[in-house]
């Protein structure tokens, strides 16, 4: 199973790691076809803290490996911020755990987290997410990354 996950699943976490997937409440157009959900997965992996954003199977960046994302929570001011790309281009990366502490406090008290990227050679793609649980469900992935 390992050999599969490696192959056809790149960012599946890894034996040993805990993490939270969220998904957005609304469907995009998912590469190659048809429609999917964007997710943002919390997870804490060799006591590492990081977050990751995928929108569909869309790739994110061109040749630059990071790319620019819109993060409100609720009706908080809108930040963008440019992440790095994932090594297979499909998600980008807080992948430094005190920036993603940061991130997660943010998110502490809201409701909903919209989120607005533009793929490579694609449109804008806006997604919300329902994170009013997030606390509760993001303390084991925390607990382990201290």
């Amino acid at each position: 199973m390992a050999c599969y996950d490696a192959i056809f699943r790149p960012n599946a976490p890894a034996e040993g790691s805990v993490s939270v997937v969220f998904t957005s409440e609304q469907s995009i157009p998912a590469r190659p076809s048809g429609r999917g959900q964007a997710t943002m997965t919390v997870s804490c992996d060799a006591g590492k803290l990081s977050v990751a954003f995928a929108f569909a199977g869309h790739a994110l960046s061109g040749t630059s490996r990071d790319s620019g994302i819109t993060l409100q929570p609720d009706l908080q001011p809108a930040r963008t911020r440019t992440l790095p790309a994932s090594a297979d281009n499909r998600s980008l990366l807080i992948d430094n755990t005190q920036e993603a502490v940061t991130f997660l406090e943010q998110l502490e008290g809201a409701t909903n987290l919209s989120v607005r990227t533009t793929p490579f050679n694609y449109r804008s793609l806006s997604v919300r997410f329902r994170i009013d649980n997030a606390t509760d469900l993001l303390a084991p992935v925390r607990a382990a990354c201290e």
